[in-house]
C-alpha cells in the first residue's frame, strides 16, 4: 500500500508587496524629497536652539529656594518639542504632497 502525503512547499511565492518592499519604497520616496534634509536640520536646530534659550534664560544661581524647588529642567528643555512637532508635521506634508504630483501615490495606495 502506499500513502500519499501532502507537502507545503517552502517557496511559496505570495502575490503583491510584502511589508519590507513596501518599507523600502517608502523609504526610497522620502529620501527622494529634496526638503527632507532641510526639514531634519531645522528640526534638529530649532528643538537643541529653542530648549537651551529657555534653559539658559532660568539663573540657578539667583533663584530663591521656593524656585529652585518649583523649577522642572525636563519640562523647560522639552520645550522645543512642540516647534520640533511642527517641523515633522511639515516634512510629512512636502512628503504627500510630492508623492501625489509625481503621480507616485498611486502605488502607496495599491492593492495586494
Amino acid at each position: 500500500m502506499t500513502t500519499a502525503t501532502l507537502t507545503r512547499s517552502a517557496t511559496r511565492a505570495e502575490p503583491g508587496y510584502g511589508f519590507r518592499s513596501a518599507a523600502r519604497m517608502e523609504w526610497l520616496k522620502l529620501r527622494s524629497v529634496r526638503s527632507t534634509s532641510w526639514i531634519l536640520l531645522v528640526f534638529a536646530i530649532g528643538m537643541i536652539g529653542l530648549s537651551v534659550l529657555v534653559l539658559s534664560h532660568a539663573h540657578w544661581a539667583t533663584m530663591s529656594a521656593a524656585d529652585r524647588a518649583a523649577f522642572d529642567p525636563v519640562n523647560e528643555g522639552f520645550t522645543g518639542l512642540a516647534l520640533g512637532q511642527l517641523v515633522l508635521g511639515v516634512l510629512g506634508a512636502l512628503a504627500i504632497t510630492s508623492e501625489f504630483s509625481s503621480g507616485m501615490i498611486r502605488a502607496t495606495f495599491a492593492e495586494n
